[in-house]
């Protein structure tokens, strides 16, 4: 006799006991929880060094990372249907529109008619035009 019991697939519309089916969840929890932590000391600790032009892609690595195992694990999207992937794969799709347009408009507009930042007057803020105290 096994010891291993049978259970039974949960129907749809039936809440899904990830407990049974994917033990040891909680110990799951707090390794991504552990994982989350270290990429956070590694992005303050990016934030220090000179990395010169790869700072940037190191910090937007280190983020996307931290991105994926939220949305994974904390989301549940791991463990959800294929529609919910779907929906998780358009959520990113809609911000890499989002991101490519503005990036498109940022590297097309005409910066030769910017106000230099020497025009200000030395004495007014250069947003409000308020007097500095």
């Amino acid at each position: 006799m096994s010891s291993h019991t049978n259970h039974k697939a949960p129907q749809q519309g039936q809440p899904h006991d990830q407990m049974s089916e994917h033990g040891g969840l909680n110990t799951t929890y707090f390794v991504v929880f552990a994982l989350l932590l270290i990429l956070l000391f590694a992005t303050v600790d990016i934030a220090f060094r000179t990395l010169g032009p790869f700072g940037p892609a190191v910090a937007m690595a280190i983020a996307t990372t931290k991105a994926v195992l939220v949305v994974l694990y904390f989301m549940h999207v791991k463990f959800a249907s294929r529609l919910t992937w779907i929906f998780a794969g358009a959520g990113l799709l809609w911000l890499a529109i989002l991101f490519g347009l503005t990036f498109s408009d940022y590297a097309t507009r005409d910066w030769s008619d910017a106000v230099p930042p020497d025009t200000f007057a030395p004495d007014s803020s250069p947003f409000t035009g308020i007097p500095k105290p």
